[in-house]
């Protein structure tokens, strides 16, 4: 915290400040920066979260669908404004299949996963990302959709 200066020198030293540029020590820049009071500028690092979301529940609701449900990224983890949510979903027989749906972080944390193929066994992960990228993923946990009758 700087202090014994008057509101012009810091805010001179703000405005040179704004021109450094910073970079974390992984090389990246520092993307948002807030005012605060209008006195100091605080520089934001964003990245992707650090956390992964933790499945909490999956069931199996029809021959096409499981119902995912996960608990939230804590705050302190988001490194960033998170944006929302993606599930990978993959047929465990088909590796190069996998498809993903995204879902804002205002949704409610459980959807359905639907259009999947009947009584196939499916292998399911979910990530939070920001305006970087998606973040670490959660442990892989299995869904195994219904036989059609």
């Amino acid at each position: 915290m700087l202090t014994g200066l008057s509101r012009n020198e810091f805010q001179d030293r703000s405005v040179k400040s704004r021109m450094a540029q910073p970079t974390s020590a992984d090389g990246n820049r520092f993307q948002q920066r807030a005012s605060l009071y209008g006195l100091y500028d605080l520089f934001l690092f964003v990245s992707v979260p650090d956390a992964a979301p933790l499945i909490y529940e999956v069931t199996t609701t029809n021959p096409k669908e499981c119902l995912l449900s996960w608990s939230p990224i804590p705050a302190e983890h988001h490194r960033g404004v998170l944006l929302g949510y993606r599930i990978v979903y993959t047929p465990e027989s088909d590796a190069l299949n996998s498809s993903n749906i995204t879902v804002s972080v205002s949704e409610y944390r459980g959807i359905p996963v639907n259009g999947l193929r009947d009584y196939t066994k499916y292998l399911l992960k979910v990530a939070g990302f920001t305006s970087k990228g998606d973040g670490n993923y959660s442990t892989v946990e299995d869904c195994q959709t219904l036989e059609s009758g």
